[in-house]
């Protein structure tokens, strides 16, 4: 016998001896539970404002802050935290009617998008007021709270 078929004839007899490979599988679940959420990014920063008394056009200010929820997730910005639908809040501070105020939300509201977003928080005092103030100026600050629903 020629040497390339005796090994021809040995490799032939050892595959006859070998057992076929075997497989065993099982199957198996992966379950992921996400706890939506949204977060500030940034708050409101503080409004500062200068009127003078009687002057004849409204003073206005505004400040932004961003906000981040999960793809998805409606949510309500809000000035209450028991009425998210709340937009105005008043407030007054040396004799100074004033509104602070959120836009409305877009049609069918807001809906996360997992990227942030900006809102803007505006402060309005009307024209005409006195105000009240014993010296040449007064300064006086409220504090007001931003409420993000979801």
């Amino acid at each position: 016998m020629k040497p390339h078929r005796l090994l021809m004839a040995v490799a032939a007899g050892a595959a006859a001896f070998a057992s076929p490979a075997q497989t065993i599988s099982a199957a198996f679940n992966v379950q992921v539970t996400l706890n939506s959420a949204c977060r500030f990014n940034s708050g409101p920063g503080n409004v500062t404002m200068s009127y003078t008394a009687f002057q004849a056009t409204v003073a206005t200010a505004s400040t932004t802050m961003q906000v981040q929820c999960t793809t998805e997730l409606p949510y309500q910005v809000s000035l209450s935290s028991t009425n998210p639908s709340a937009l105005t809040a008043p407030g007054n501070l040396n004799g100074l009617s004033y509104t602070v105020s959120l836009p409305a939300a877009p049609t069918g509201g807001y809906k996360g998008s997992g990227a942030s977003v900006s809102h803007t928080v505006s402060v309005s005092i009307p024209a005409g007021q006195s105000g009240s103030c014993a010296s040449t100026s007064c300064q006086a600050n409220q504090s007001h709270t931003v409420y993000v629903v979801y």
